[in-house]
């Protein structure tokens, strides 16, 4: 778990929008809240404390906020700047006065094309082929309907951040392995110049 990119975006005008994700993602205080009530518990009744979730299980999320698609896309911007990237990101389509999620998706993916997209929304605004047009074919993105039901809000921040770090990974290997080969391809070019003469 340590080794998951957990940084996340919520991009919406609605600020409650807002709350409810960071309620559902990061319960880590109400957690630690149990835990202490449980202990206590114990020492007042001896009972044995109820078993609580260790906080080395628990995916803790750092969660951004922007209410603008502008916003969200200087946001990312700079977090690749930092090299402390976003995972995911979570788009409201509808965002007056601004531009609509769609067309932020399409501009924030033209320079960081790894991000992993969920369109959150109450409104079928626009057809799946419609935002293919818009956004090109992906498999990362996904669609949650408001209101979201918490479950698949957890599973979706779990399973995308997961699939975003080991992406991560996967380019940084496949990156290394290059620079490996062409070392090697250096060094066979500097051997046979060598053999020659030249």
């Amino acid at each position: 778990m340590r080794n998951i990119c957990n940084r996340i975006l919520i991009v919406d005008d609605n600020e409650s929008i807002h709350e409810d994700f960071h309620k559902i993602l990061n319960p880590s205080k109400i957690e630690r809240t149990r835990e202490g009530v449980n202990q206590i518990e114990s020492e007042l009744f001896e009972d044995e404390p109820a078993p609580v979730v260790s906080h080395e299980e628990i995916v803790l999320y750092r969660i951004d906020s922007a209410y603008q698609g502008e916003e969200a896309i200087a946001m990312v911007d700079q977090a690749a700047t930092e090299a402390d990237p976003y995972a995911m990101i979570l788009m409201d389509v509808r965002m007056p006065p601004g531009i609509t999620g769609i067309e932020t998706v399409s501009r924030i993916w033209k320079k960081h094309p790894f991000i992993e997209m969920v369109i959150v929304t109450a409104y079928s605004d626009y057809s799946w082929e419609d935002i293919q047009r818009k956004v090109g074919h992906t498999d990362r993105l996904m669609f949650l309907r408001k209101p979201f039901d918490q479950i698949t809000v957890k599973q979706m921040a779990l399973a995308l951040t997961k699939k975003y770090s080991l992406s991560m990974r996967v380019r940084e290997y496949l990156e290394q392995v290059e620079k490996e080969i062409n070392m090697r391809t250096d060094q066979v070019d500097a051997m046979v110049r060598e053999f020659r003469g030249i």
